[in-house]
């Protein structure tokens, strides 16, 4: 008996995995936009004394999220705290929340020297929504 049920209970929770996988990626959640900034040092305390950040609006008809004034590269700006070490701090993007399945690439969320600032790319779960952030951090 526990053999029939251990077996369908195999079935049914591949079944409903396999199903899963093959809903389609919607616009409402295939986006690659990044809502904010966060920049912490060592102790985890926020440094940010100013940041701009692109806006995002959402389309009224589409409900679609999108950037207000689109530019290429988009530009993310940070003036720290200070006395804040640039050469020494962790720098988080929270993304949209229809790009909660969006990559970042490099990588973000470790400590770091920033005095460089870089070019962040977000890609979208599907690879069709693509954005580079350009991120310039100021020491004060």
């Amino acid at each position: 008996m526990y053999k029939y049920l251990i077996a369908a209970f195999l079935f049914i929770t591949v079944y409903a995995c396999s199903k899963a996988d093959d809903q389609p990626i919607g616009a409402k959640s295939d986006q690659a936009l990044v809502q904010d900034v966060s920049v912490t040092d060592s102790l985890q305390n926020d440094v940010i004394a100013t940041k701009s950040v692109p806006k995002i609006v959402t389309d009224p008809i589409s409900n679609v999220e999108k950037l207000d004034q689109p530019t290429n590269p988009l530009v993310i700006t940070v003036t720290l705290k200070p006395g804040t070490d640039i050469k020494n701090i962790n720098v988080r993007f929270t993304l949209s929340s229809q790009s909660k399945y969006a990559k970042v690439s490099p990588a973000l969320g470790h400590m770091g020297d920033y005095s460089a600032g870089g070019n962040y790319t977000v890609t979208s779960q599907s690879g069709k929504n693509v954005n580079v952030y350009a991120l310039v951090i100021k020491g004060s």
